[in-house]
């Protein structure tokens, strides 16, 4: 797939390269739109994140955080890290980060935290023996996907606001998940199973775990299967989460761009969408949380490669939407495809 500047610039534009010792450093020289790239190897700093700036690790595994601290001043993309051994380990201060692929653990005091009103969004992130609070919000809606928390005896201080708690394992915690999950939320295909991991230096699933496979059916692994639970899952659903392209067909394909992004809330929401497919071809679009649920639609054909849609950020019901990571999906000539995209509010 070809993806445009302004979509990849959330993403992937620039990759730099950290040493160890210099995070901070990079990140002052980042612009909105940049990837900081940080190696293998242990790190400890307390970083803060400008909005708009990435920061990938080179795997949950390998990259590890200890006695550090993430700020996310934003809206940011935080992947492939281990942060352990702190007291705080991220401080989310506005909605709309998104964290994922992540490890952590023994955490003292808050491993994930944000500030009034901001929502936290965790996906396929490991959360083990920890004894702070897992997640800790102020009037802010939490989403949980793919997940695992497991062996933590802290726990979650998040009040009742959740938007989506779906696809998480909890295993032999201090505390019971329905202490906090509301009834409305609790039977979304979460899961109360020992993880068996392979053992405890990286906390990988093993060939027998019964988590293999039992993620979100909209987000894939490598192998393009169904997700596994935890920071090893879901490796490659940042842009392109699904696929299937027409077999009666082959030389239909289909690429799309997105403008702007991510999506302002001011006075009205008008999105183009330049699609490579023929003059008039009928495209239906929809737009999705991130437990898969369709929040709105729309039918539309392609004038001169572009479709430009008006959205007045409220659902079929017209309720209006808060800030957040999303699913926007496509679906023209026999293919469809989704990507994720960010809405502010």
């Amino acid at each position: 797939m070809h993806f445009s500047i302004q979509l990849l610039a959330f993403f992937l534009i620039t990759l730099r390269m950290a040493s160890a010792g210099v995070i901070t450093d990079l990140i002052q020289q980042a612009q909105p739109g940049d990837t900081v790239f940080i190696p293998a190897g242990i790190f400890s700093d307390t970083v803060s994140l400008p909005d708009g700036v990435n920061l990938f690790g080179a795997g949950p595994d390998s990259t590890i955080l200890t006695n550090s601290k993430i700020i996310l001043e934003g809206t940011s993309l935080v992947k492939n890290l281990w942060m352990r051994e702190t007291e705080t380990g991220f401080v989310i201060m506005n909605s709309g980060s998104l964290i994922k692929n992540c490890i952590i653990s023994s955490v003292s005091v808050d491993a994930v935290t944000a500030a009034t009103f901001s929502a936290v969004m965790l996906v396929n992130t490991t959360f083990v023996n920890n004894r702070g609070n897992l997640v800790r919000t102020k009037g802010g809606a939490t989403t949980l996907i793919n997940n695992i928390f497991g062996f933590n005896s802290g726990w979650f201080a998040t009040g009742d606001l959740y938007d989506s708690i779906a696809y998480c394992d909890f295993w032999q915690n201090s505390q019971q998940p329905l202490d906090f999950v509301p009834d409305s939320l609790s039977e979304h295909d979460n899961l109360y199973l020992d993880p068996l991991f392979q053992d405890t230096v990286n906390f990988k699933l093993s060939s027998f775990s019964l988590l293999i496979d039992r993620g979100a059916p909209y987000l894939k692994d490598r192998d393009q299967t169904v997700s596994d639970l935890g920071a090893f899952g879901g490796m490659d659903s940042d842009d392109l989460i699904s696929i299937s392209r027409s077999q009666h067909n082959p030389a239909h394909t289909l690429d799309w761009e997105i403008h702007p992004h991510p999506l302002l809330a001011n006075g009205g929401i008008h999105i183009k969408i330049a699609l490579a497919v023929s003059p008039q071809t009928p495209v239906l679009f929809s737009l999705l949380n991130l437990n898969g649920k369709e929040l709105r639609r729309w039918r539309e054909k392609v004038i001169s490669g572009f479709v430009k849609l008006d959205w007045d950020g409220k659902d079929f019901y017209g309720k209006g939407l808060g800030s957040g990571v999303f699913l926007f999906r496509v679906e023209a000539v026999g293919t469809h495809l989704l990507k994720t995209i960010v809405y502010l509010k």
